[in-house]
């Protein structure tokens, strides 16, 4: 199932205007509140992808970021309602109940577990944000959802880019630890000795540059 979310991850960025990070950050959390309430695996990687899109969809009709939307049907899948009446999507226990009964996984005036629950309220938010299906694919070529792939493809474009510099940086920072160590070994009349000479370089750096600048200017002139 751990394929299925980082094959869609790819798509992140167009199909949601998400970079896969995000998209990664957001599926842990909402994947977990699935696999809690009991669903099977794969199902959790699936509704978790149908979630996203939908969070997309939300985002883009009522022009705010997708991971608010995306948290407001984290916290409806939890039972916080709230969040979720910003982007039109009403639920209460009552009809989280009744929903299950129509579904036939539950009996009138029986108590829900937490599959049961899950499962309902997870209809009801499909079907109240039904009319926003699509929204995000199909206006992805207008000013706000091209801006929103755009951010999300520069993001993945950074983090593969910190993925090549990483052995470069590890490096530096193992060169940087050696010269930390080496100093706090240094008895104080040489760390003194150190830091006067970094002083006097720090200080002296702009007037060789400056006079650098005015041999040329003079020369050019």
């Amino acid at each position: 199932s751990a394929k299925i979310i980082t094959d869609w991850g790819d798509k992140a960025a167009t199909q949601a205007g998400l970079a896969k990070s995000e998209f990664y950050q957001s599926a842990a959390v909402i994947g977990a509140q699935f696999k809690n309430a009991n669903f099977t695996l794969e199902e959790s990687a699936n509704q978790t992808i149908n979630l996203t899109k939908r969070a997309a969809d939300m985002a883009s009709i009522f022009n705010t970021d997708v991971n608010d939307a995306m948290t407001a049907l984290q916290s409806a899948l939890r039972g916080e309602y709230e969040p979720a009446r910003r982007f039109a999507v009403s639920l209460s226990e009552a009809a989280v109940s009744a929903k299950a009964v129509e579904m036939g996984i539950s009996k009138t005036g029986k108590e829900l577990t937490n599959y049961e629950k899950t499962q309902a309220r997870l209809a009801l938010i499909m079907e109240q944000t039904n009319q926003f299906q699509g929204d995000f694919v199909n206006t992805s070529d207008q000013l706000a959802n091209s801006t929103r792939i755009l951010q999300a493809e520069v993001k993945n474009e950074a983090a593969e880019l910190g993925k090549q510099l990483l052995p470069a940086l590890l490096e530096i920072i193992k060169g940087a630890r050696g010269i930390v160590e080496n100093f706090s070994k240094m008895d104080d009349s040489t760390r003194k000795t150190v830091l006067t000479v970094m002083a006097f370089a720090a200080a002296t750096g702009p007037l060789v540059i400056g006079i650098a600048k005015t041999i040329d200017a003079v020369n050019t002139l």
